[in-house]
């Protein structure tokens, strides 16, 4: 089978070339839900392959694994679902960043009253 390919913005506003997000799991494994095992292996493939696509650290901001922990809770497992995934994990790190860049922390998202 060939991978198929996409283009996505990296951050900084490049155009990079990357193969779709778990691609090598559609490939092996196919689409539908998981439980147990499998799902804890997805896991692993996906946040390696989103620290990989979106550059992340070694320490991965939080909001990554909560997108991850919320696809797999809820979310059945296709190349259209993958794709939502990355952009929604991409958009809760731009809005994470333009928080820090404004002085707010993840904890420091209300004000309190007087």
């Amino acid at each position: 089978h060939l991978v198929s390919h996409t283009l996505v913005a990296c951050h900084g506003g490049s155009v990079c070339q990357m193969a779709n997000l778990a691609s090598s799991w559609l490939l092996e494994h196919g689409t539908g839900s998981l439980r147990g095992k499998d799902q804890q292996l997805l896991r692993q493939t996906l946040l390696k392959d989103l620290d990989r696509i979106l550059g992340l650290p070694p320490s991965r901001p939080l909001v990554v694994e909560e997108e991850v922990d919320q696809f797999l809770a809820s979310g059945r497992v296709s190349d259209a679902n993958l794709k939502r995934l990355l952009r929604r994990a991409e958009a809760r790190l731009l809005l994470a960043g333009a928080r820090s860049d404004a002085g707010y922390s993840g904890a420091q998202t209300e004000r309190s009253q007087p």
